[in-house]
């Protein structure tokens, strides 16, 4: 049976492709975008499972592609991503409490902290 396609968004390229390989050593099939605007080309085409999203994007950022996988891609699970989690402001701590708090992680990832994200999340899934 073929894992699902995860999709990784992040301007990091070092970040993409080190998650990538990670990925695919773990079965998984992962998809990469440099920004939301990819992101969303590539959801609008392909199912995926999950998609880890980084806050800070330029041209189109991690909230409003949030807000729009939610829209084009209901089933996707979205994991946003930050390098400065201290540094929320307090709007976007709201508007992530409103959305029902999803999952978030910071950035360095610990090893195999994307694998075990996934695993569990998928689990939950079909726990439901």
């Amino acid at each position: 049976m073929n894992k699902p396609k995860i999709l990784l968004v992040d301007d990091d390229a070092l970040f993409l492709l080190a998650h990538r390989e990670e990925l695919k050593a773990a079965g998984y099939r992962p998809r990469t975008a440099r920004d939301g605007r990819e992101a969303l080309e590539i959801a609008r085409r392909e199912e995926i499972a999950i998609a880890f999203v980084d806050l800070l994007m330029p041209r189109m950022g991690g909230i409003e592609t949030f807000r729009a996988l939610r829209r084009i891609s209901p089933g996707t699970e979205v994991v946003l991503l930050t390098g400065f989690p201290h540094q929320l402001s307090p709007p976007l701590r709201e508007f992530l409490q409103e959305q029902g708090g999803p999952a978030k992680l910071t950035k360095p990832l610990k090893e195999d902290e994307l694998v075990r994200t996934i695993d569990r999340i998928l689990k939950e899934k079909r726990d439901d």
